[in-house]
């Protein structure tokens, strides 16, 4: 059961991804509509059903932490690096610093995009908006997990 879920994890991260790609890179140039918001519901649904299932496991709530903290980096340095690149465009060496942000961006952020639907916010505030879901998971499978121990004592 939970390979199926692993399965249809990255089926809807892949669908997510694609679908949400160009628009996430051309914002606010490119219309984001309710196909976008479609994949990326269906992502966090999914996301979500991964991260309750996988809690039970002793490999993979260690796997999935560190996709959530990688994810709530990723959010906060795509806003600094952004709010640095505005002030310091004269500066070579912090322009080749400030590339660091795009990977971070099109991995953690991209799939989740077609919800700047409803938010219509810029690309560094949708990246902290998406390390807020991330620090959500996060918090949520360790009260979830807890609970879980605790119960079983």
């Amino acid at each position: 059961m939970k390979i199926k879920i692993g399965i249809l994890l990255i089926i809807s991260y892949l669908i997510a991804f694609v679908i949400n790609f160009l628009p996430s890179m051309k914002y606010p140039d490119a219309n984001i509509n309710l196909v976008n918001l479609l994949a990326t519901i269906l992502l966090l649904g999914v996301l979500i059903i991964f991260t309750n299932k996988m809690r039970g496991t002793k490999r993979s709530p260690k796997l999935l932490r560190i996709f959530y903290i990688f994810g709530i980096i990723a959010g906060v340095l795509v806003l600094v690096l952004k709010m640095l690149e505005d002030y310091t465009l004269k500066y070579a060496i912090l322009d080749i610093i400030a590339s660091i942000q795009y990977p971070l961006y099109v991995f953690f952020t991209t799939p989740f995009f077609g919800a700047n639907m409803l938010f219509n916010v810029n690309y560094a505030t949708f990246a902290v908006f998406t390390s807020l879901f991330y620090m959500l998971m996060l918090v949520l499978m360790g009260i979830v997990g807890n609970n879980k121990v605790k119960s079983s004592i």
